[in-house]
């Protein structure tokens, strides 16, 4: 059997996905952007007006972003991690580049913004694509190391069986935003077969997990230590519960809590076996987040969370510190909570931006030296690296 049929499952997946696109991939655009603007598509033409030598780069930049993703996708699937870690590097330089002219070109509300969101999405992906795929072939030599050793063998498995299922729900979680980032960039004439493409390279690197877990047998046994999330679903500021109990006598070693793939908390096991920890929902991207925890040799199944966006709103005051110096403050707040460490841009006069930062209540202020004469001020925040949505305050 060759390799590429046995990754026939997930590659007929994405393959289904790619087919309902194949029909759009050409479809001419059926309105001139030069004249003509929805309430989420950017006209090209109002977007110059605001920085002319910046908006030229958006729609090719966006192109760009795109193609990215294959070239670091094929180079995963192909297991040439030295070109993968520069074509990741290449991308994350692109992904920031295209997050500044965003914010400099006041796009954030439009389906441009819905782009950018959902690109570093992409790019947290490809990110723990190219970790769990390296990690995976660590495992697999260290499984020939070990054999004979029932109780290494045997963690070494769990880790395996931990990184199959990690792989499997990233690759579910980026194709889902296969079809909503092609409609946006081919609403822009951009060709989205390399991205496309990238869903097929993601389906053949998580299926190789697959492959390594029929070749040790095609099957996991049951995990002594189990995880269970409580909801499955939160705000920002929310909290989620994970617990868990370990079945026979637990490892000294505590347990350690990872979400996507940081270790967010390290707890001990009370005297029944049983671990719990409160992980508070903070300055993480909204959707899915893959959860599992490990004790010793010992790794539990993944389970996932999912991040809601929520909305924001944000103020502005404006005092006056000398004839040539304003204090700009205000506060963001998503629903009746606080945002805090969010980053805040103040636009003056359209154009200048100025940069700072809410501290722990959510407050932030800035001196901004002005020239003589009538000027405004909005403050902005964009909603990057946060569950939550923009919004910018009154212009002042």
């Amino acid at each position: 059997m060759s390799p590429r049929a046995t990754h026939i499952i997930l590659v007929a997946a994405a393959l289904t996905a790619l087919a309902i696109l194949a029909t759009h991939a050409t479809t001419p655009i059926l309105y001139s952007a030069e004249n003509i603007s929805t309430d989420s598509h950017a006209d090209p033409v109002t977007i110059d007006k605001r920085s002319p030598g910046d908006a030229a780069s958006v729609i090719p930049l966006m192109g760009d972003l795109l193609g990215q993703t294959g070239t670091l996708t094929l180079t995963i699937k192909l297991k040439d991690y030295e070109s993968a870690e520069r074509d990741l590097a290449r991308y994350a330089e692109l992904s920031s580049r295209f997050d500044r002219l965003v914010i400099t070109l006041d796009i954030s509300d439009t389906d441009i913004g819905e782009f950018q969101q959902m690109n570093r999405q992409n790019l947290a992906s490809l990110t723990t694509l190219l970790d769990d795929s390296q990690r995976l072939d660590d495992v697999k030599r260290l499984e020939i190391e070990v054999r004979g050793d029932e109780g290494q063998h045997a963690a070494v498995i769990y880790e395996g069986e931990a990184l199959r299922q990690k792989m499997h729900q990233g690759f579910s979680s980026y194709t889902e935003r296969v079809p909503a980032i092609s409609r946006i960039a081919g609403g822009y004439g951009i060709n989205t077969t390399t991205y496309q493409e990238s869903a097929e390279h993601f389906a053949e690197a998580a299926g190789a997990a697959d492959e390594w877990r029929r070749e040790t047998g095609g099957k996991t046994p049951p995990s002594p230590l189990s995880i269970t999330l409580s909801p499955t679903e939160g705000w920002y500021g929310d909290t989620i519960q994970i617990s868990g109990r370990y079945t026979g006598t637990p490892p000294e070693a505590p347990v350690e809590i990872y979400v996507d793939s940081r270790l967010a908390e390290t707890v001990a096991f009370d005297d029944g076996g049983r671990y719990t920890c409160s992980y508070r929902i903070g300055p993480i991207l909204a959707g899915p987040h893959l959860v599992y925890t490990t004790a010793g040799a010992a790794y539990s199944d993944v389970a996932t969370f999912h991040a809601l966006p929520g909305n924001t709103t944000l103020t502005l005051a404006l005092t006056e510190v000398s004839q040539a110096t304003v204090a700009c403050t205000g506060t963001l707040m998503t629903g009746n909570r606080s945002v805090s460490g969010a980053p805040i841009v103040l636009r003056v006069d359209g154009t200048t931006l100025f940069a700072t930062e809410t501290n722990e209540t959510g407050a932030y202020v800035k001196e901004v030296a002005l020239p003589a004469g009538e000027h405004t001020i909005r403050a902005e925040f964009h909603g990057t690296g946060f569950p939550l949505h923009p919004s910018e305050s009154e212009t002042k």
